[in-house]
């Protein structure tokens, strides 16, 4: 056993197999090009207890950048199910499977701006699919927004397509849920908060098209269509709020 370790900034995930353990994701305060998971046992919440899991020495990890964990919802009754961890002003991003092996992957050409600005919005099966945040815009759509789609079966796999039939302008945060399901189209929702105290919701519908057209018609691997305002009741975010979805419902946090 060992104490939990102080990483600046870690994400969480659930074990498939202990509802007592989570999985804590970082990296070590002045160490880079290593990505550390411990399981932390909380059969105790008076005295957590952590336990070194698996580590990846990678040069792309590094300890000032922002981490994000996801489970896969529609993959949950299979005991090898992993979780993924992704990282902001980078675009590595890995998953972390029960036996301790780790399947990394890293798209070029842009990075993921921030965890408050991507969000799980489909899950069906061994797959997920994601709305972020770029740091660069598409030629054909103008919008830095994309979708990602990985698989926990083979991270190599994942895509990313900047068409996603409507494009969001001044974002605080977002939001997704999910639709837990084991046939596509996946459908969820992407809730999106344009200003401290008013957003709007989408639907989304995620697809398992291999390749879509690169001119941006046809079908695509997510598309989002707005339906309504969100009843925001008098409540203002504040710039700390942040998003945790788990098993397909998304909860906002703020100070």
């Amino acid at each position: 056993m060992s104490a939990i370790p102080d990483f600046p900034f870690p994400c969480l995930a659930s074990a498939t197999a202990n509802a007592s353990t989570v999985y804590l994701a970082g990296a070590v305060a002045g160490s880079d090009a290593r990505l550390d998971i411990y399981a932390v046992n909380l059969a105790s919440l008076d005295a957590p207890s952590a336990i070194p899991f698996t580590f990846q020495s990678l040069a792309n990890w590094q300890y000032s950048k922002p981490k994000a964990c996801f489970s896969y919802p529609g993959n949950v009754a299979s005991t090898s199910n992993p979780f993924m961890v992704v990282q902001f002003g980078s675009s590595v991003f890995t998953n972390v499977y029960p036996n301790s092996t780790m399947d990394s992957g890293n798209f070029q050409g842009f990075n993921f701006v921030k965890p408050n600005q991507f969000a799980l919005t489909g899950a069906v099966g061994l797959q997920n699919w994601y709305m972020g945040n770029l740091d660069v815009s598409s030629i054909i759509t103008r919008s830095t927004w994309s979708s990602v789609r990985t698989s926990a079966a083979n991270i190599t796999t994942s895509y990313r397509d900047y068409a996603l039939g409507e494009y969001p302008t001044a974002v605080i945060l977002i939001a997704g849920t999910v639709e837990v399901s084991q046939t596509t189209p996946g459908k969820g929702f992407i809730i999106i908060f344009d200003t401290y105290s008013s957003g709007q919701i989408y639907t989304s519908i995620a697809s398992a098209i291999p390749m879509p057209a690169d001119d941006g018609s046809g079908e695509r691997v997510l598309k989002i269509t707005r339906t309504q305002s969100v009843d925001m009741s008098d409540i203002r975010l504040t710039d700390k709020a942040f998003t945790i979805t788990v098993s397909g419902t998304a909860y906002i946090f703020d100070k």
